[in-house]
């Protein structure tokens, strides 16, 4: 490819919307150059895949966005021979950086960088910029390396491709898509194992929200032309020859060498390529590295079927039957004669022996995977991210279902604290250290807690200690050894302060059960812990405190998707407007009738009364008008917007809903209508 052209310096990068850039290098082969791409979120930067570039010459296009740009995640989308050597370099210049790679890449790497790593298992793994930007993961493997991944932000809609869409590099850059499509064929017969591996990625991506895909070398994809070129990638038909052509109904030459190679490919994935090369070591078959060629025999059947036999002789008929339907296809698609061991009676009567064995080891195998799978995320659905503690989702479920205990549990306690001022903190140092600072704590009240209590991390920077007995007494307590710690804490970058709020849940109606308790006591806790930080430092907030209660405004909220309905309203309430909820259109249109509302936001597609029928009927039945309706939707497609324009809609917003962009939304509303916060 292009490992000996490094280069050392990028045009000024373009931008490609939503956040996301791309930068060509000056330094050209065959007319083109190397390719540079990157998403902005605030002042922090995630670079996409490693260019074959100085590390200099990286940071310096950085810096023409804007001089406090700074590099926070790098996201290695394949292994590279030099890339222990190149994060090395990176760590220079961004210690703080956090490398984001495929799990197999990330064990590799974990010993010989001094960058913190982010590992990705799998594609519902994803990561979260500081804006709450969301990128996530397509796992390519094979494509063409075995540990290869693909990344994919959500904001801009932008696929960051790797090697899928990708055209020989000692070829001019196609002029049109026409060009292109025999070119990317050509590429992918002559660098991709088979199409067996292209296709699932390929149907993967074909179901992301794409407005563009970028390649390794800078190539910019847009949303048409990415649909036909994985339309025609999808339908070719190739096993590792380069002189395999077109689709199963024409004529196939074969290599048989090429053809051995993807029976290789196939055992790394069952079992890995250390197995593989340690098999063929010693034999007159030599394996290369990565790339899996075969050479030490003649391209013809003598590599093809001494091939099997070494398989069979040091690995037994477990590894041939894990090839096998391979072969088969191979076998039926170029009338190559199929390995004589398959033929041969002791073989097919041990194969019959161990078939047993091998798939009990293999269900074995997909239990324990599963098992894996299943801790993983429950931890992630559990756990923060960040700092480890458990997350405001369980916090959730945690307080509703104090409900059920209500005449035992009536002196818990919800103990909110947190740091005064942390955003100063992150203003004179940098937000890696506001992020340090916010963990410190957490691990401070993890260590102060009494063992029947639990701390939970909750959005923003508090945390929330949960004191199951003890009422007002245990919590004063609590809090008294927490500022003690803080203050004498050596973890932290400055001398600090802290501030809380506290929430009885005998302060709560008991007619409020599960979610409505929950709500609740978020609503007052959310109310006590801002006025708390607003009043300090070291301001303690609780039902004996006065708070102001004017109200930021009122909200009808309409969503059938109870979890999205009551996160979203808990959010609203925490900012002090006053919500009133609905779960279908019929429903919202009697509320909105019977009182006045500044703001509505509808899912589009609420049941008995859809969000459009629900904005036509409002207006027009003679009801208080409200200032600003916004529609949700999970597909905001040209023909959504079109349609809320003629309805005058006020607002598209695609779900899943990052709030900080809605929430300031509707404030700049609000005040352009003379309410004022």
């Amino acid at each position: 490819m292009y490992n000996d052209l490094h280069a050392e310096r990028f045009l000024p990068p373009v931008p490609l919307g939503g956040g996301a850039y791309v930068a060509i290098s000056e330094q050209r082969h065959a007319d083109r150059g190397i390719g540079l791409a990157f998403v902005v979120d605030g002042s922090d930067i995630a670079l996409m895949g490693i260019p074959a570039a100085n590390p200099e010459a990286v940071m310096a296009a950085f810096q023409t966005i804007g001089p406090a740009a700074r590099l926070r995640r790098i996201v290695v989308l394949e292994w590279d021979d030099r890339l222990i050597e190149t994060l090395n370099r990176y760590a220079r210049f961004s210690p703080d950086a956090v490398v984001v790679a495929d799990r197999r890449v990330a064990r590799s790497i974990q010993n010989d960088i001094p960058l913190q790593i982010f590992a990705i298992h799998g594609a519902n793994d994803t990561v979260v910029m500081p804006s709450g930007r969301v990128i996530g993961f397509v796992p390519s493997p094979f494509v063409f390396t075995p540990s290869a991944i693909m990344a994919f932000d959500y904001r801009s809609h932008t696929l960051f491709s790797n090697r899928l869409f990708e055209t020989s590099w000692d070829s001019p850059l196609p002029a049109t898509i026409a060009e292109t499509i025999p070119a990317m064929l050509e590429y992918h017969r002559q660098y991709a194992p088979s199409s067996e591996y292209l296709r699932p990625v390929l149907a993967a991506v074909a179901k992301l929200d794409l407005a563009c895909a970028v390649t390794r070398t800078g190539t910019v994809y847009p949303h048409d032309a990415l649909f036909r070129l994985i339309g025609e990638l999808s339908a070719t038909e190739f096993f590792n020859s380069p002189r395999s052509v077109g689709r199963p109904s024409e004529t196939r030459e074969y290599s048989h060498a090429a053809l051995s190679t993807q029976v290789l490919f196939k055992l790394v994935q069952a079992y890995g390529e250390p197995a593989v090369l340690e098999t063929f070591a010693d034999t007159e078959i030599t394996v290369t590295p990565n790339t899996l060629e075969i050479a030490g025999l003649p391209d013809d059947y003598r590599v093809w079927q001494r091939l099997f036999d070494v398989i069979f002789v040091k690995r037994g008929p477990a590894w041939l039957a894990v090839v096998e339907p391979l072969v088969d296809k191979l076998v039926g698609l170029y009338g190559i004669a199929k390995p004589a061991v398959y033929q041969s009676v002791i073989a097919q009567v041990t194969k019959d022996a161990t078939r047993i064995d091998a798939e009990k080891k293999e269900l074995e195998s997909r239990i324990q995977e599963l098992e894996d799978r299943l801790s993983g995320t429950l931890d992630k659905l559990t756990r923060d991210p960040m700092t480890g503690m458990y997350n405001e989702r369980f916090l959730r479920e945690f307080v509703a279902g104090l409900s059920d205990k209500r005449a035992s549990a009536d002196d818990a306690v919800l103990l909110y604290v947190a740091i005064d001022d942390i955003t100063r903190i992150n203003v004179r140092y940098s937000n890696a250290t506001g992020d340090e600072t916010i963990k410190n704590l957490g691990y401070l009240l993890d260590r102060i807690r009494r063992p029947q209590d639990l701390v939970f991390k909750r959005t923003g920077p508090a945390y929330v200690v949960c004191l199951s007995d003890g009422g007002r007494a245990a919590a004063l307590e609590t809090l008294r050894k927490v500022k003690e710690g803080v203050r004498d804490a050596e973890a932290f970058i400055e001398s600090l302060s802290v501030s809380a709020g506290l929430v009885r849940l005998a302060e709560i109606p008991k007619d409020a059960q599960g979610e409505k308790l929950a709500d609740a006591m978020f609503a007052l806790g959310d109310a006590r812990i801002r006025f708390a930080l607003e009043s300090g430092p070291s301001a303690f907030v609780d039902e004996t405190t006065k708070i102001a209660t004017v109200r930021a405004g009122r909200i009808l909220l309409v969503d059938d998707d109870p979890t999205a309905l009551s996160l979203l309203a808990a959010l609203l309430r925490a900012d002090n407007y006053e919500v009133v909820t609905a779960e279908d259109g019929l429903s919202a249109l009697s509320a909105g009738k019977t009182k006045p509302f500044d703001v509505i936001l509808c899912e589009r597609n609420v049941p008995k009364l859809d969000g459009f029928g629900l904005r036509h009927d409002l207006y027009a039945g003679g009801g208080t008008t409200p200032r600003l309706f916004i529609l949700l939707t999970y597909a905001k497609t040209r023909e959504t917007v079109v349609r809320a324009n003629q309805a005058e809609i006020d607002y598209v917003v695609e779900k899943p809903v990052i709030y900080e962009e809605l929430g300031g939304l509707i404030r700049r509303a609000l005040r352009k209508a003379g309410m004022s916060r």
